[in-house]
């Protein structure tokens, strides 16, 4: 079948189907292609691959092949001739290679697949990123990398990456942010939520009355946040303790998934104070924002982006202060903050922790008088540990994104007595 066409002029951009002679000439000619060295450099480039051998490895070939390539050997035997037998032949390089990768051996259409894998992780995946935090041991190996992505995910290919979320959401996510991580991250939370499926509705009355009743709960470090927590959850708000997403400000975040607000709180430099402010910030994006939360999906808190326009960071602020320790009763004890024994005493009469007080102190003095003493007071500001140790998920860290997260489910099916917790039920 003939398929050669005749009479093209020479120098234009389709080679395929050219006289023998136009084909030379454009083989020759340096101005009508990019070089392959040049197409490597770029690509090195744009995934930040060091070297030669790094990429060879990634793409699964030898380096002395990679090397013969970019010295042109290869291309002016292997290719020139594929290039000859497809004139002589009558078809175009493309049917050719159709030919070709038909009659491989299936060891070496593993190795083309793996190829294609590892593109789609590079474009997806901060792997430096991954190895930093022990997620993956090498940048390098493909077929580790993709095992590992796959089961932590629960997808069969690495293609499955985030098909089962909406395209339009998907979008959302990258233009909100260019880092894989946070990607990954957000795409882990909303698999979390879908697992968890919270099987009450969410019931805003409920959260309005609930939310008055948190402050004393802050007095149990043990128990009280999980006891809140529970009560959320039955008002059909799911609420997860996260590890924090690392080289962000990231403190909490907020979802709707399948119809229904999700709460994550990452667990901010770890200390107890900001665990409650967080929580409490959060809830008053699902109390007033939550028809912007329909439409953007999700929302972090702790960064400027795009849907700050939508969600109102200052006004959340003053919300989760305001119901912690309301300013006139922070201004009464401020002049003593330096007196330990008054402030523990003044926070068991307002039902606060005193640790509260302390960081709502620190802010008052960073934000009204320029004066940064957080370093001062850090001690007062306890530790979260304790009161997350149950609900805590760190995804990372296991092997699926889903480990821990049916014993989460079961707490926030426990009673007070199971709780071990001096706490009043709501």
């Amino acid at each position: 079948m003939e398929k050669v066409k005749k009479g093209r002029k020479k120098g234009t951009t389709d080679t395929l189907g050219e006289s023998d002679e136009s084909i030379f000439i454009r083989l020759a000619s340096e101005e009508h292609s990019t070089s392959f060295r040049e197409l490597v450099d770029a690509k090195k480039a744009q995934f930040k691959i060091g070297t030669d051998y790094e990429f060879s490895k990634m793409v699964g070939i030898p380096n002395n092949t990679l090397v013969r390539l970019i010295d042109g050997e290869t291309q002016k035997v292997d290719l020139f001739s594929i290039l000859k037998v497809c004139q002589f032949l009558g078809i175009d390089i493309n049917e050719m290679a159709e030919i070709f990768v038909a009659s491989l051996d299936s060891e070496f259409i593993s190795e083309l697949s793996l190829a294609t894998k590892a593109n789609f992780i590079l474009r997806n995946f901060n792997l430096n990123a991954l190895k930093k935090i022990g997620f993956i041991k090498s940048t390098t190996d493909f077929k580790a990398i993709d095992r590992k992505i796959t089961r932590w995910f629960g997808i069969d290919t690495i293609n499955q990456y985030a098909t089962d979320l909406p395209s339009t959401l998907f979008s959302k996510i990258k233009q909100y942010t260019p880092d894989e991580m946070r990607i990954m991250w957000i795409v882990g939370a909303i698999a979390q939520f879908r697992k968890l499926n919270n099987p009450h509705p969410y019931d805003r009355e409920a959260l309005l009355a609930l939310i008055p009743k948190i402050r004393p709960y802050t007095r149990d470090e043990e128990a009280g946040f999980v006891m809140v927590v529970r009560a959320l959850y039955r008002a059909g708000v799911t609420v997860i303790v996260q590890k924090y997403l690392a080289n962000t400000a990231v403190k909490g975040a907020c979802f709707v998934v399948d119809g229904k607000p999700c709460v994550v709180i990452t667990n901010y430099r770890g200390k107890y104070s900001t665990l409650w402010f967080t929580l409490i910030h959060e809830l008053y994006h699902v109390l007033f924002d939550l028809e912007a939360l329909k439409s953007w999906n999700f929302h972090l808190s702790g960064e400027y982006d795009l849907s700050n326009d939508l969600f109102k960071e200052d006004m959340a602020d003053s919300f989760a202060r305001d119901r912690l320790l309301p300013k006139a009763r922070l201004d009464y004890i401020r002049p003593m903050i330096d007196t330990p024994a008054y402030v523990n005493e003044y926070a068991a009469k307002q039902q606060v922790h005193p640790s509260i007080i302390y960081d709502m102190h620190c802010y008052e003095e960073k934000i009204k008088r320029g004066r940064d003493v957080y370093a001062r007071y850090q001690h007062f500001f306890g530790s979260s540990e304790e009161a997350i140790r149950l609900i805590k998920t760190a995804p990372f860290d296991y092997e699926s994104v889903y480990d821990g997260l049916d014993t989460v489910q079961r707490v926030y099916e426990f009673s007070p007595e199971q709780l071990n917790s001096n706490s009043p039920t709501f």
